[in-house]
Order: structure tokens, then C-alpha cells, then sequence
């Protein structure tokens, strides 16, 4: 069974994980010509997936 010790230090990274998240999208967003279609759906897919997983609400189109 996991025990949570330190209820701060988690809030604390479920923030900086939504921003890195946020950021992250923006980013591959912005500069998707940059990237192979083939990578691009990679990198979206790895992005959709964590903010799913940290419960980070993201537009996704």
C-alpha cells in the first residue's frame, strides 16, 4: 500500500507537472511543422497521455 508523506510536496509537482504539460502542448502546437507527421502523433500521444494521468485539462484538435 502507498502512503502519501508529504501532501505539500505533491501539490507541488501535480503543479509544476500542469504547467510542464500546458507548456509542452503549446509548444509541439506552435512548431508541429518542425516535426515528421509520424513523430508529431508520437509526441501529441505522450503529451495526451500525462495530462490525462495528472488530470490536466488540454484542448486537444
Amino acid at each position: 500500500m502507498r502512503r502519501k508523506l508529504n501532501t505539500q510536496a505533491n501539490n507541488e509537482a501535480n503543479i509544476d507537472y500542469t504547467e510542464h504539460v500546458r507548456t509542452a502542448w503549446s509548444y509541439i502546437n506552435k512548431n508541429a511543422a518542425k516535426y515528421a507527421d509520424d513523430d508529431l502523433k508520437i509526441i501529441k500521444n505522450s503529451i495526451i497521455n500525462t495530462a490525462k494521468k495528472y488530470g490536466v485539462e488540454i484542448e486537444v484538435f
